[in-house]
């Protein structure tokens, strides 16, 4: 019976985790003068549609996987010459994080979880948890480059998001802006 249990239980989740944090080559993409790149999550359909998004004419790439229930979403957005800064200088600056923070992430929708400045090959990001309508949850990595907010995140369902962190990390760590 503990056989069958183990069989029954546990095979399929190590065949299901194994399966959902597969990379593969390269992909590269260019907007606005900047070439975004991370490896290809293997799980995932590439869509060019925002899933939900309001803001699709400044969506790079769209990729989701409908068995874990996950989204993953790249935007380049250009911002107004007079506001440029450097990411690093803009992400020294509490006031700067707050009024960021405030401006993407509004109440009452969104609630924070937690956030913080991190370094992704060599570049300064805000990696932002937040909890959106009360549903799902997600993780951003956001930094400004060539007068662009590039903003990068991945989403699911509350219930499903803790499946996902090993995933987003990895995911994480193959992101480069040029």
């Amino acid at each position: 019976m503990k056989k069958l249990l183990f069989i029954l239980v546990f095979i399929p989740l190590i065949s299901f985790s194994q399966n959902k944090f597969e990379f593969g080559e390269r992909l590269n993409y260019n907007a606005q003068n900047i070439t975004i790149s991370f490896d290809k999550p293997l799980a995932f359909s590439e869509s060019k549609s925002g899933f939900g998004a309001t803001d699709s004419k400044n969506l790079v790439t769209s990729f989701i996987n409908y068995d874990i229930q996950s989204i993953l979403q790249v935007y380049c957005t250009p911002i107004p010459s007079q506001f440029e800064m450097d990411a690093e200088l803009f992400f020294s600056d509490k006031n700067n994080i707050e009024q960021i923070m405030k401006q993407t992430f509004p109440e009452p929708i969104n609630d924070v979880n937690s956030y913080k400045v991190i370094k992704i090959n060599g570049r300064n990001f805000l990696e932002v948890n937040v909890t959106t309508y009360a549903i799902q949850k997600q993780t951003n990595w956001i930094t400004f480059y060539k007068n662009n907010f590039i903003n990068i995140l991945g989403t699911t369902t509350i219930d499903n998001f803790k499946n996902i962190i090993e995933f987003l990390d990895k995911f994480k760590s193959s992101i480069l802006i040029d």
